[in-house]
Protein backbone atom coordinates (compact mmCIF):
# COMPACT_ATOMS: atom_id res chain seq x y z
CA UNK A 1 0.00 0.00 0.00
CA UNK A 2 1.39 3.49 -0.82
CA UNK A 3 0.09 6.77 0.12
CA UNK A 4 -0.60 9.22 -3.46
CA UNK A 5 -1.38 12.90 -3.01
CA UNK A 6 -3.65 13.59 -5.88
CA UNK A 7 -3.12 16.54 -7.70
CA UNK A 8 -6.52 17.93 -7.40
CA UNK A 9 -9.59 17.34 -4.95
CA UNK A 10 -11.33 14.55 -5.33
CA UNK A 11 -15.26 14.27 -4.52
CA UNK A 12 -16.17 10.44 -3.48
CA UNK A 13 -19.87 10.27 -2.38
CA UNK A 14 -20.07 13.56 -1.23
CA UNK A 15 -16.54 13.66 0.73
CA UNK A 16 -13.83 15.49 -1.02
CA UNK A 17 -10.19 14.10 -1.03
CA UNK A 18 -6.51 15.16 -1.30
CA UNK A 19 -5.05 11.81 -1.13
CA UNK A 20 -5.30 8.12 -1.61
CA UNK A 21 -3.94 4.70 -0.68
CA UNK A 22 -3.11 2.62 -3.69
CA UNK A 23 -2.92 -1.44 -2.81
CA UNK A 24 -1.02 -4.30 -5.26
CA UNK A 25 -4.14 -5.91 -5.03
CA UNK A 26 -5.95 -3.69 -7.61
CA UNK A 27 -7.53 -0.34 -5.45
CA UNK A 28 -7.16 1.94 -3.88
CA UNK A 29 -9.03 3.47 -1.18
CA UNK A 30 -9.46 7.13 0.53
CA UNK A 31 -9.26 6.32 4.15
CA UNK A 32 -6.47 4.11 5.52
CA UNK A 33 -3.51 1.93 4.55
CA UNK A 34 -5.56 -1.10 4.31
CA UNK A 35 -4.23 -4.09 1.83
CA UNK A 36 -6.51 -6.94 2.38
CA UNK A 37 -5.98 -9.56 -0.39
CA UNK A 38 -9.31 -11.36 -0.17
CA UNK A 39 -12.14 -9.99 -1.79
CA UNK A 40 -15.57 -9.72 -1.29
CA UNK A 41 -18.70 -8.22 -2.44
CA UNK A 42 -20.36 -4.79 -1.79
CA UNK A 43 -21.31 -3.09 0.30
CA UNK A 44 -19.31 -4.41 2.61
CA UNK A 45 -18.58 -2.68 6.72
CA UNK A 46 -15.19 -4.05 6.60
CA UNK A 47 -12.24 -2.45 5.38
CA UNK A 48 -11.23 -1.09 2.82
CA UNK A 49 -14.32 1.51 2.55
CA UNK A 50 -13.92 4.69 0.92
CA UNK A 51 -12.86 2.31 -1.92
CA UNK A 52 -12.22 2.06 -5.95
CA UNK A 53 -12.41 -1.58 -7.22
CA UNK A 54 -11.32 -1.32 -10.50
CA UNK A 55 -9.87 -5.13 -9.76
CA UNK A 56 -10.07 -6.03 -6.66
CA UNK A 57 -7.95 -9.85 -6.24
CA UNK A 58 -5.06 -11.32 -4.95
CA UNK A 59 -2.50 -9.78 -7.34
CA UNK A 60 1.23 -9.70 -7.43
CA UNK A 61 3.62 -6.74 -8.61
CA UNK A 62 6.86 -8.82 -9.61
CA UNK A 63 9.97 -7.55 -11.83
CA UNK A 64 8.24 -7.42 -14.99
CA UNK A 65 5.45 -5.64 -13.23
CA UNK A 66 4.53 -1.92 -12.51
CA UNK A 67 2.05 0.08 -10.73
CA UNK A 68 1.89 3.77 -11.87
CA UNK A 69 0.23 7.12 -11.99
CA UNK A 70 -0.30 9.48 -14.57
CA UNK A 71 -1.91 13.19 -14.81
CA UNK A 72 -3.18 14.48 -17.77
CA UNK A 73 -5.28 17.49 -19.33
CA UNK A 74 -5.54 20.94 -17.86
CA UNK A 75 -7.88 22.31 -15.06
CA UNK A 76 -10.81 22.41 -14.55
CA UNK A 77 -10.89 19.00 -16.68
CA UNK A 78 -7.55 17.20 -15.11
CA UNK A 79 -7.35 13.14 -15.06
CA UNK A 80 -5.29 11.17 -12.57
CA UNK A 81 -4.88 7.53 -14.17
CA UNK A 82 -3.38 4.77 -11.66
CA UNK A 83 -2.57 1.90 -13.43
CA UNK A 84 -1.40 -1.47 -12.80
CA UNK A 85 0.73 -2.99 -15.91
CA UNK A 86 1.35 -6.66 -16.53
CA UNK A 87 0.97 -7.77 -12.87
CA UNK A 88 -0.09 -11.56 -12.28
CA UNK A 89 -2.97 -12.80 -10.56
CA UNK A 90 -1.46 -15.40 -7.73
CA UNK A 91 -1.44 -18.83 -8.99
CA UNK A 92 -1.79 -17.73 -12.43
CA UNK A 93 1.11 -17.39 -15.30
CA UNK A 94 -0.60 -14.54 -17.67
CA UNK A 95 -0.65 -10.97 -16.87
CA UNK A 96 -3.23 -8.28 -16.69
CA UNK A 97 -3.48 -4.61 -17.38
CA UNK A 98 -6.04 -2.08 -16.40
CA UNK A 99 -6.23 1.62 -14.77
CA UNK A 100 -8.73 3.67 -12.65
CA UNK A 101 -8.85 7.32 -13.49
CA UNK A 102 -10.17 9.66 -10.98
CA UNK A 103 -11.51 12.87 -13.02
CA UNK A 104 -11.77 15.85 -11.45
CA UNK A 105 -15.33 16.87 -12.62
CA UNK A 106 -16.17 13.63 -10.13
CA UNK A 107 -16.15 10.61 -12.88
CA UNK A 108 -14.56 7.50 -11.99
CA UNK A 109 -13.47 5.41 -14.57
CA UNK A 110 -12.26 1.75 -15.19
CA UNK A 111 -9.96 0.84 -18.45
CA UNK A 112 -9.18 -2.43 -19.57
CA UNK A 113 -5.93 -3.19 -21.89
CA UNK A 114 -4.53 -7.23 -21.79
CA UNK A 115 -6.32 -9.21 -19.63
CA UNK A 116 -3.76 -12.63 -20.79
CA UNK A 117 -5.31 -15.10 -18.19
CA UNK A 118 -8.57 -16.39 -19.35
CA UNK A 119 -11.59 -16.26 -16.88
CA UNK A 120 -9.40 -15.28 -14.04
CA UNK A 121 -8.39 -12.17 -16.09
CA UNK A 122 -11.74 -11.35 -17.36
CA UNK A 123 -13.26 -10.89 -13.41
CA UNK A 124 -14.53 -14.54 -12.26
CA UNK A 125 -12.76 -14.06 -9.08
CA UNK A 126 -12.97 -9.95 -8.90
CA UNK A 127 -14.67 -7.61 -7.23
CA UNK A 128 -15.26 -4.73 -9.29
CA UNK A 129 -16.80 -1.17 -8.03
CA UNK A 130 -16.70 1.62 -6.08
CA UNK A 131 -17.74 1.28 -1.85
CA UNK A 132 -18.42 4.72 0.70
CA UNK A 133 -16.92 5.51 3.15
CA UNK A 134 -18.65 3.26 5.66
CA UNK A 135 -19.43 0.31 3.90
CA UNK A 136 -23.32 1.01 3.40
CA UNK A 137 -23.18 2.24 -0.13
CA UNK A 138 -21.15 0.61 -3.19
CA UNK A 139 -21.94 0.54 -6.98
CA UNK A 140 -20.69 -3.71 -7.84
CA UNK A 141 -20.48 -3.59 -11.35
CA UNK A 142 -19.35 -7.48 -10.63
CA UNK A 143 -18.07 -10.02 -8.04
CA UNK A 144 -16.73 -13.18 -9.42
CA UNK A 145 -17.73 -12.89 -13.15
CA UNK A 146 -15.76 -13.44 -15.95
CA UNK A 147 -17.40 -9.75 -17.80
CA UNK A 148 -14.47 -8.01 -18.29
CA UNK A 149 -12.71 -8.32 -21.98
CA UNK A 150 -9.93 -6.04 -23.16
CA UNK A 151 -10.79 -2.36 -24.01
CA UNK A 152 -13.85 -2.48 -21.46
CA UNK A 153 -14.35 1.01 -20.70
CA UNK A 154 -16.62 1.62 -17.06
CA UNK A 155 -17.79 4.91 -15.99
CA UNK A 156 -19.09 5.70 -12.39
CA UNK A 157 -20.66 9.54 -12.48
CA UNK A 158 -23.63 11.47 -10.81
CA UNK A 159 -26.24 12.39 -13.20
CA UNK A 160 -27.62 16.07 -13.03
CA UNK A 161 -24.77 17.30 -10.38
CA UNK A 162 -22.20 19.73 -10.26
CA UNK A 163 -19.92 21.07 -7.82
CA UNK A 164 -19.40 24.33 -5.73
CA UNK A 165 -16.31 24.87 -4.58
CA UNK A 166 -13.64 27.58 -3.19
CA UNK A 167 -11.62 28.76 -0.27
CA UNK A 168 -12.88 30.18 3.07
CA UNK A 169 -10.04 32.60 4.65
CA UNK A 170 -9.35 34.83 7.40
CA UNK A 171 -10.19 38.55 7.20
CA UNK A 172 -7.09 39.60 8.88
CA UNK A 173 -4.51 37.66 8.06
CA UNK A 174 -5.64 36.13 4.66
CA UNK A 175 -5.10 32.75 5.80
CA UNK A 176 -7.48 29.35 5.62
CA UNK A 177 -9.66 28.79 8.29
CA UNK A 178 -9.69 25.02 8.69
CA UNK A 179 -12.93 23.57 10.06
CA UNK A 180 -15.21 25.95 8.60
CA UNK A 181 -18.79 24.98 8.18
CA UNK A 182 -19.52 25.61 4.51
CA UNK A 183 -23.76 25.10 3.95
CA UNK A 184 -25.71 24.80 0.72
CA UNK A 185 -28.94 26.25 1.14
CA UNK A 186 -32.56 26.47 -0.60
CA UNK A 187 -35.53 27.65 0.26
CA UNK A 188 -33.87 28.13 3.61
CA UNK A 189 -33.24 24.57 4.37
CA UNK A 190 -29.64 23.45 4.58
CA UNK A 191 -29.26 20.36 2.02
CA UNK A 192 -26.17 19.50 2.05
CA UNK A 193 -22.60 20.73 4.41
CA UNK A 194 -18.94 20.22 4.77
CA UNK A 195 -16.08 21.58 6.37
CA UNK A 196 -12.87 23.05 5.14
CA UNK A 197 -9.64 21.17 5.10
CA UNK A 198 -6.13 22.46 6.13
CA UNK A 199 -5.96 24.83 3.19
CA UNK A 200 -9.53 26.31 3.93
CA UNK A 201 -10.80 24.33 0.71
CA UNK A 202 -14.06 23.17 -0.28
CA UNK A 203 -16.43 21.24 -2.62
CA UNK A 204 -19.98 20.63 -2.48
CA UNK A 205 -21.75 18.36 -5.15
CA UNK A 206 -25.16 19.37 -5.64
CA UNK A 207 -27.78 19.13 -8.22
CA UNK A 208 -28.21 21.25 -10.68
CA UNK A 209 -29.91 24.65 -9.58
CA UNK A 210 -29.63 27.97 -7.62
CA UNK A 211 -28.23 28.18 -4.26
CA UNK A 212 -27.23 30.61 -0.98
CA UNK A 213 -23.11 28.67 -0.03
CA UNK A 214 -23.32 29.39 3.61
CA UNK A 215 -19.66 29.79 5.17
CA UNK A 216 -18.99 29.84 8.93
CA UNK A 217 -16.88 29.34 11.46
CA UNK A 218 -16.47 30.02 15.23
CA UNK A 219 -15.34 33.53 15.58
CA UNK A 220 -16.42 34.67 12.60
CA UNK A 221 -18.54 36.98 11.01
CA UNK A 222 -21.14 34.97 8.66
CA UNK A 223 -20.61 35.31 4.87
CA UNK A 224 -22.93 34.00 1.81
CA UNK A 225 -23.16 34.09 -1.62
CA UNK A 226 -25.79 33.20 -4.00
CA UNK A 227 -24.52 30.04 -6.53
CA UNK A 228 -26.17 28.78 -10.09
CA UNK A 229 -25.37 25.35 -11.16
CA UNK A 230 -27.06 25.13 -14.66
CA UNK A 231 -24.51 22.55 -16.30
CA UNK A 232 -23.58 18.83 -14.98
CA UNK A 233 -20.08 18.51 -13.54
CA UNK A 234 -19.18 21.82 -13.94
CA UNK A 235 -17.45 23.83 -11.26
CA UNK A 236 -18.66 27.07 -9.81
CA UNK A 237 -16.03 28.71 -7.75
CA UNK A 238 -17.24 30.72 -4.46
CA UNK A 239 -14.55 32.12 -2.23
CA UNK A 240 -15.40 33.18 1.31
CA UNK A 241 -13.33 35.96 2.98
CA UNK A 242 -14.53 35.73 7.15
CA UNK A 243 -14.67 38.74 8.82
CA UNK A 244 -13.24 38.54 12.99
CA UNK A 245 -11.84 40.76 15.62
CA UNK A 246 -8.00 40.21 16.44
CA UNK A 247 -6.89 41.10 20.19
CA UNK A 248 -3.17 42.39 20.30
CA UNK A 249 -1.39 42.79 24.08
CA UNK A 250 1.42 45.34 25.05
CA UNK A 251 3.28 44.38 25.95
CA UNK A 252 3.38 40.77 26.14
CA UNK A 253 5.54 39.92 29.04
CA UNK A 254 6.01 41.78 32.19
CA UNK A 255 8.67 41.23 34.34
CA UNK A 256 9.23 43.09 38.41
CA UNK A 257 11.46 43.18 40.84
CA UNK A 258 9.15 44.42 44.05
CA UNK A 259 10.71 43.97 47.57
CA UNK A 260 8.54 42.07 50.32
CA UNK A 261 5.66 43.97 51.54
CA UNK A 262 5.54 46.43 48.43
CA UNK A 263 3.40 46.59 45.35
CA UNK A 264 3.56 47.89 41.88
CA UNK A 265 1.46 49.29 38.99
CA UNK A 266 1.96 48.15 35.29
CA UNK A 267 -0.09 48.93 32.17
CA UNK A 268 -1.32 46.62 29.46
CA UNK A 269 -2.83 48.09 26.00
CA UNK A 270 -5.38 45.86 24.75
CA UNK A 271 -6.09 46.27 20.99
CA UNK A 272 -8.66 45.04 18.44
CA UNK A 273 -6.52 45.52 15.02
CA UNK A 274 -9.40 42.74 13.04
CA UNK A 275 -12.43 43.28 11.08
CA UNK A 276 -15.13 42.83 13.88
CA UNK A 277 -15.99 43.81 17.50
CA UNK A 278 -14.14 41.49 19.98
CA UNK A 279 -15.97 40.58 23.66
CA UNK A 280 -12.98 39.64 26.13
CA UNK A 281 -12.26 39.00 29.58
CA UNK A 282 -9.40 38.40 31.59
CA UNK A 283 -7.92 35.03 33.38
CA UNK A 284 -5.58 34.25 35.61
CA UNK A 285 -3.55 31.14 35.20
CA UNK A 286 -0.61 29.82 37.43
CA UNK A 287 1.09 26.68 35.98
CA UNK A 288 -0.76 26.55 32.79
CA UNK A 289 -4.19 26.20 34.65
CA UNK A 290 -6.66 28.81 35.54
CA UNK A 291 -5.95 29.69 39.45
CA UNK A 292 -6.51 32.68 41.56
CA UNK A 293 -3.25 34.38 42.14
CA UNK A 294 -3.12 35.52 45.08
CA UNK A 295 -0.18 38.63 44.27
CA UNK A 296 -1.42 39.27 41.08
CA UNK A 297 -4.71 41.61 39.83
CA UNK A 298 -5.83 43.41 37.19
CA UNK A 299 -8.41 46.26 36.34
CA UNK A 300 -10.59 45.96 34.16
CA UNK A 301 -10.92 42.54 33.71
CA UNK A 302 -13.61 42.20 30.64
CA UNK A 303 -15.49 44.48 28.41
CA UNK A 304 -15.90 45.22 24.43
CA UNK A 305 -13.82 46.47 21.75
CA UNK A 306 -14.47 48.08 18.35
CA UNK A 307 -12.24 47.74 15.45
CA UNK A 308 -9.36 49.94 16.04
CA UNK A 309 -10.72 50.54 19.40
CA UNK A 310 -7.94 49.88 22.68
CA UNK A 311 -8.44 49.44 26.24
CA UNK A 312 -5.50 50.06 29.16
CA UNK A 313 -5.38 47.75 31.87
CA UNK A 314 -3.58 47.79 34.93
CA UNK A 315 -1.82 45.05 36.35
CA UNK A 316 -1.04 45.14 40.15
CA UNK A 317 1.16 43.08 41.58
CA UNK A 318 1.26 43.10 45.26
CA UNK A 319 4.73 41.48 46.92
CA UNK A 320 2.72 41.75 50.35
CA UNK A 321 3.50 38.11 52.58
CA UNK A 322 5.89 37.01 50.08
CA UNK A 323 8.93 35.47 50.84
CA UNK A 324 12.16 36.10 48.48
CA UNK A 325 11.71 33.93 45.73
CA UNK A 326 10.46 33.53 42.11
CA UNK A 327 7.25 33.78 40.99
CA UNK A 328 5.60 33.13 37.90
CA UNK A 329 1.91 33.08 36.46
CA UNK A 330 0.15 34.76 33.56
CA UNK A 331 -2.93 36.90 32.35
CA UNK A 332 -4.97 35.73 29.36
CA UNK A 333 -6.75 37.63 27.08
CA UNK A 334 -9.93 35.49 25.95
CA UNK A 335 -12.38 36.86 23.39
CA UNK A 336 -14.22 35.63 20.59
CA UNK A 337 -11.66 35.93 17.63
CA UNK A 338 -11.69 33.34 15.27
CA UNK A 339 -8.06 33.58 14.62
CA UNK A 340 -6.55 33.45 18.27
CA UNK A 341 -8.75 33.12 20.75
CA UNK A 342 -6.19 33.40 23.78
CA UNK A 343 -3.80 35.86 24.31
CA UNK A 344 -0.83 35.69 26.80
CA UNK A 345 0.76 37.83 28.80
CA UNK A 346 3.71 35.99 31.11
CA UNK A 347 4.06 37.86 34.25
CA UNK A 348 7.16 36.74 36.43
CA UNK A 349 7.76 38.16 39.60
CA UNK A 350 10.78 38.26 41.21
CA UNK A 351 11.06 39.13 45.16
CA UNK A 352 14.51 40.52 46.35
CA UNK A 353 16.25 39.31 49.72
CA UNK A 354 17.92 42.80 49.39
CA UNK A 355 17.58 45.89 47.59
CA UNK A 356 19.00 49.33 48.38
CA UNK A 357 18.45 52.27 45.78
CA UNK A 358 20.59 55.46 46.55
CA UNK A 359 19.69 59.05 44.82
CA UNK A 360 22.99 60.09 44.95
CA UNK A 361 23.40 63.44 46.17
CA UNK A 362 20.11 63.49 46.59
CA UNK A 363 18.74 64.85 49.99
CA UNK A 364 15.68 63.29 50.72
CA UNK A 365 13.67 60.09 48.98
CA UNK A 366 12.31 59.90 45.57
CA UNK A 367 9.59 57.69 43.90
CA UNK A 368 10.24 57.16 40.03
CA UNK A 369 7.75 56.82 37.92
CA UNK A 370 8.04 53.00 38.35
CA UNK A 371 6.88 52.90 41.21
CA UNK A 372 10.90 52.32 43.29
CA UNK A 373 12.09 54.51 45.81
CA UNK A 374 15.04 55.99 45.65
CA UNK A 375 16.55 56.70 48.93
CA UNK A 376 18.89 59.76 50.02
CA UNK A 377 22.50 59.80 49.70
CA UNK A 378 24.84 59.28 52.57
CA UNK A 379 28.02 58.46 54.01
CA UNK A 380 28.73 54.79 54.44
CA UNK A 381 28.20 53.32 58.40
CA UNK A 382 28.92 49.85 58.94
CA UNK A 383 26.02 47.70 58.79
CA UNK A 384 24.63 50.27 56.34
CA UNK A 385 25.62 51.75 52.63
CA UNK A 386 26.47 54.86 51.30
CA UNK A 387 29.44 56.35 49.77
CA UNK A 388 32.95 56.52 51.14
CA UNK A 389 34.48 59.85 50.68
CA UNK A 390 38.32 60.49 48.78
CA UNK A 391 38.64 63.12 50.93
CA UNK A 392 37.04 65.78 48.65
CA UNK A 393 33.67 64.76 46.98
CA UNK A 394 30.97 67.01 45.99
CA UNK A 395 27.48 67.00 45.15
CA UNK A 396 26.57 68.26 41.67
CA UNK A 397 23.30 69.90 40.86
CA UNK A 398 21.93 71.21 37.76
CA UNK A 399 18.55 72.74 37.01
CA UNK A 400 18.21 71.58 33.14
CA UNK A 401 15.88 68.87 32.04
CA UNK A 402 17.57 65.70 31.11
CA UNK A 403 16.88 63.71 28.05
CA UNK A 404 16.34 60.08 28.08
CA UNK A 405 14.27 59.27 30.87
CA UNK A 406 10.97 60.68 32.57
CA UNK A 407 12.72 60.61 36.14
CA UNK A 408 14.79 63.87 35.65
CA UNK A 409 15.21 64.80 39.31
CA UNK A 410 17.12 61.45 40.06
CA UNK A 411 19.39 62.54 37.50
CA UNK A 412 19.65 65.85 37.98
CA UNK A 413 22.12 65.52 41.06
CA UNK A 414 25.29 64.02 40.91
CA UNK A 415 27.99 62.90 43.38
CA UNK A 416 31.50 63.75 42.08
CA UNK A 417 34.83 62.24 43.18
CA UNK A 418 33.48 59.55 45.74
CA UNK A 419 36.19 56.96 46.46
CA UNK A 420 33.31 53.90 46.24
CA UNK A 421 29.91 53.31 47.32
CA UNK A 422 29.83 49.96 49.58
CA UNK A 423 26.21 48.10 50.82
CA UNK A 424 26.49 45.76 53.74
CA UNK A 425 24.07 42.97 54.90
CA UNK A 426 23.94 41.14 51.55
CA UNK A 427 22.66 37.66 51.69
CA UNK A 428 25.17 35.44 49.46
CA UNK A 429 23.65 35.53 45.92
CA UNK A 430 23.64 37.22 42.12
CA UNK A 431 22.69 41.03 42.31
CA UNK A 432 22.02 43.73 40.12
CA UNK A 433 23.74 46.60 40.11
CA UNK A 434 21.74 49.65 38.05
CA UNK A 435 23.88 52.37 37.59
CA UNK A 436 22.48 55.66 36.27
CA UNK A 437 24.82 58.70 35.32
CA UNK A 438 24.43 62.08 33.68
CA UNK A 439 26.62 64.57 32.69
CA UNK A 440 25.64 67.79 35.02
CA UNK A 441 27.69 70.32 33.23
CA UNK A 442 27.86 71.73 29.84
CA UNK A 443 31.05 68.98 28.85
CA UNK A 444 32.63 68.04 25.84
CA UNK A 445 33.48 64.41 25.21
CA UNK A 446 36.76 63.52 26.23
CA UNK A 447 37.24 65.29 29.47
CA UNK A 448 35.86 63.30 32.27
CA UNK A 449 37.30 59.42 31.52
CA UNK A 450 36.84 57.16 34.98
CA UNK A 451 37.02 53.28 35.74
CA UNK A 452 33.61 51.68 37.49
CA UNK A 453 34.85 48.81 39.63
CA UNK A 454 32.60 46.24 40.72
CA UNK A 455 33.00 43.41 43.36
CA UNK A 456 36.46 43.63 41.28
CA UNK A 457 34.90 43.54 38.22
CA UNK A 458 36.31 46.63 35.93
CA UNK A 459 32.27 46.37 34.65
CA UNK A 460 32.56 50.18 32.62
CA UNK A 461 36.17 50.65 31.86
CA UNK A 462 36.79 54.67 30.36
CA UNK A 463 33.03 55.70 30.88
CA UNK A 464 32.73 58.97 28.80
CA UNK A 465 29.39 59.73 29.82
CA UNK A 466 29.26 63.44 27.43
CA UNK A 467 30.90 60.70 24.87
CA UNK A 468 28.28 58.10 24.81
CA UNK A 469 25.00 60.77 25.19
CA UNK A 470 26.02 63.89 25.44
CA UNK A 471 25.74 66.12 28.23
CA UNK A 472 22.28 66.65 30.16
CA UNK A 473 21.13 63.02 28.35
CA UNK A 474 20.63 59.60 30.89
CA UNK A 475 23.35 57.35 30.85
CA UNK A 476 22.09 53.73 32.34
CA UNK A 477 24.25 50.79 32.56
CA UNK A 478 23.63 47.16 34.58
CA UNK A 479 26.19 44.79 35.78
CA UNK A 480 25.30 41.65 37.33
CA UNK A 481 27.70 40.28 40.03
CA UNK A 482 27.91 37.56 42.81
CA UNK A 483 28.22 38.73 46.54
CA UNK A 484 29.97 35.68 48.76
CA UNK A 485 31.00 37.98 51.60
CA UNK A 486 27.80 40.21 52.48
CA UNK A 487 29.25 43.30 51.64
CA UNK A 488 28.64 44.55 47.46
CA UNK A 489 31.63 47.37 46.56
CA UNK A 490 31.62 49.62 43.48
CA UNK A 491 34.46 51.69 43.38
CA UNK A 492 35.06 54.83 40.52
CA UNK A 493 38.37 55.53 39.84
CA UNK A 494 39.26 58.30 38.01
CA UNK A 495 41.45 58.58 35.17
CA UNK A 496 44.77 60.95 35.44
CA UNK A 497 43.90 64.20 33.70
CA UNK A 498 40.71 63.53 32.82
CA UNK A 499 38.77 64.75 35.83
CA UNK A 500 36.80 63.54 38.59
CA UNK A 501 34.09 60.47 38.17
CA UNK A 502 30.45 60.99 38.94
CA UNK A 503 27.45 59.29 39.64
CA UNK A 504 23.79 59.79 40.24
CA UNK A 505 21.96 56.99 41.48
CA UNK A 506 23.32 53.43 42.55
CA UNK A 507 20.47 50.54 42.77
CA UNK A 508 21.62 46.90 44.11
CA UNK A 509 19.02 44.29 43.83
CA UNK A 510 19.20 40.85 44.98
CA UNK A 511 17.85 38.63 41.66
CA UNK A 512 16.76 35.47 43.06
CA UNK A 513 15.80 34.22 39.42
CA UNK A 514 19.25 34.16 38.20
CA UNK A 515 21.56 31.59 38.19
CA UNK A 516 25.04 33.01 37.10
CA UNK A 517 26.57 36.53 36.07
Amino acid sequence: MVAVDLPFPVTFYGTTYRGAFVATNGFLNFLDPQKPFSNDSIPDADEPNAAVYPFWDDLFVDGPATVGTELVGTAPNRAFAIEWRDVRLVGESGRITFEAVLHENGRVEFQYGDLDTGTRGEGDSATVGIENADGTDALQYSFGEPVLRPGTSITFRRPGAAFAQGTVTDGNDGQAVAGATVRAIQEGVAVASTTTDATGFYRLQLGLGSYLIEASAPGYATATAAVTLDREEELVTADFTLATGRAEVTPASLELVVPAGQQRLRQLTLRDTGAAAIDWRLEERAGGAAAEVPWLSASPASGTLAPGGSQSIGVLVDATGLAPGVYDASLVVISNSGRRPEVPVTVRLSVPAYQSAVDAGGTGSRVDTLGDTWQADQAYATGSFGYLDNGGSKVVKTSRAIDGTDDDAIYQTARENAFEYRFDGLPAGIYEVDMRFAEPRQQSPNKRLFDVIVEGQLVLPALDVAREVGSFHADDHVAFVRVTDGQLNLRLVARKGFGQPIVNAVRVTERPDRTST
